[in-house]
């Protein structure tokens, strides 16, 4: 290979004329380029991921597999990925994160272009295999991976989103609960809320008196996939619940779901509801592990859900229990979040107390400090908050009715000041109609003794 040569991994259907059109310039030299046919999509994968480097990836858009996970794959790796399209685009492949698309039947010196515009040449006189610094412009990937705002537009710099609030804790501590109530709070005083069940045991439709709401969080996830979706397109994954005063995003129907969602696809999907709400709030799992710590690419993919939701949350809620057994998850999840780089400040505990409990709060906070400075010594541990469980609560989440006022006035008051003053702003769309507020049992007007007879 010469050097300073533009090294390309290509992938079409069988007998595709392209294709064999760009190998026989590598093989004449007539254009300075050597080019490897793959078989398929797995093996475009696989070569992509290996050791050696490519500057660019020719995907034929008929290949089945091509979207946006695979061409942020090639991004990762350093690659640029060009589609090559037949007639008119079947999809914006650019907004899901092509670098370019150039039309098939193209002659040597439009390909040239090309890759002169969005891909480096392989540098083999010093160090063979690797690329040269994007020194021209080091931007050029950047400006063309869609962000879910909109067919065929670029990353906004300063893209107009809604806060993101991420309430996660050990099974049985009352995440849900929280989750509920912020969505509720905010909901009230006339915020445009989404809750988003990002729960792999999705749990929240029927704690809000809904059952088998379709689509779902994976039905948007895969949308996002081939696409990406405006506000009105996300109209039907908002479930409107009234008497609450928020949309729902339902959960995974089931656990094993997850084996469908894409770490890409699912920031994307993450990005497009906090471009059309007013503000987020996720329902995620406490399990945080990725790559890095566990050495499983599968463990990676099961938690990018909760690990993308975290990492960009503008406030984490962390949920535990009074007792031995919870100030210890708490610690521990505490410890996942602040190794995944969340700030201290952003991070609120919530002890949820049942009428009795053998820990008092002073003991408990005490607890939790010690802990959390003998993992991190130079760490100012967050604040931690104490809230006692509405009474009749069981009742209420059987009758589906809104969460007690002061419940949900307390919950707002923890998150509220770390939202800060411009938490409001209101988003570019509102795809779904917001009610006025939910009404709780205690605000209905009491009725009046006689008033339900029938007149004559």
């Amino acid at each position: 290979m010469r050097a300073s040569t533009f090294s390309v991994v290509a992938v079409a259907p069988p007998r595709t004329a392209w294709i064999s059109t760009v190998i026989g310039w590598s093989n004449d030299g007539s254009l300075g380029i050597d080019v490897i046919r793959c078989v398929s999509i797995e093996e475009l994968r696989a070569r992509v991921g290996s050791m050696q480097r490519f500057s660019a990836a020719l995907i034929d858009e008929s290949m089945l597999g091509l979207d946006r996970e695979l061409l942020m794959a090639v991004h990762d790796a350093g690659s640029a990925p060009i589609v090559v399209t037949r007639g008119i685009s079947r999809r914006q492949w650019e907004s899901l994160g092509a670098s370019a698309c150039i039309a098939a039947g193209f002659e040597a010196d439009e390909l040239l272009h090309v890759l002169r515009a969005w891909a480096e040449p392989l540098d083999t006189r010093d160090r063979p295999g690797t690329l040269e610094p994007a020194a021209a412009d080091p931007d050029r990937r950047s400006r063309s991976v869609g962000g879910g705002v909109g067919p065929g537009t670029e990353i906004d710099p300063a893209p107009v989103r809604a806060p993101l609030v991420a309430v996660l804790g050990a099974g049985g501590s009352g995440t849900s609960t929280v989750a509920i109530a912020l969505a509720q709070a905010f909901g009230s005083i006339g915020s445009r809320v989404t809750l988003l069940d990002a729960s792999l045991d999705a749990s929240l439709a029927l704690m809000v008196g809904s059952t088998g709401l379709v689509p779902s969080l994976q039905h948007l996830v895969e949308l996002h996939r081939l696409s990406s979706p405006t506000g009105e397109d996300l109209r039907p994954f908002l479930h409107p619940c009234p008497d609450h005063g928020f949309a729902l995003v339902p959960g995974l129907r089931r656990h094993r779901d997850w084996t469908s969602l894409g770490d890409h696809a699912v920031a994307a999907t993450i990005a497009s509801l906090r471009h059309c709400s007013g503000l987020l709030i996720a329902d995620i799992d406490p399990d945080l592990e990725g790559e890095s710590e566990t050495g499983s690419f599968d463990i990676a993919d099961r938690n990018s859900l909760s690990r993308r939701i975290a990492m960009g949350a503008d406030v984490v809620v962390v949920t535990g229990r009074p007792d031995l057994v919870g100030v210890s998850r708490i610690v521990r999840i505490l410890a996942d979040l602040i190794e995944l780089g969340v700030e201290t400040s952003c991070i609120r505990t919530v002890v949820l107390r049942p009428a009795r409990t053998a820990l008092s709060p002073a003991e408990i906070r005490r607890s939790l400090d010690h802990l959390l400075l003998e993992l991190r010594p130079s760490l100012d541990p967050p604040p931690t908050s104490f809230l006692d469980l509405p009474k009749g609560l069981d009742a209420l989440m059987l009758d589906a009715l809104p969460l007690p006022g002061s419940f949900v006035d307390s919950m707002r008051s923890i998150v509220e000041p770390v939202l800060g003053s411009g938490w409001s702003t209101p988003a570019t769309s509102d795809p779904v109609p917001r009610p006025a507020g939910p009404r709780s049992p205690q605000d209905a007007e009491p009725i009046v003794p006689g008033s339900l007879g029938i007149a004559s």
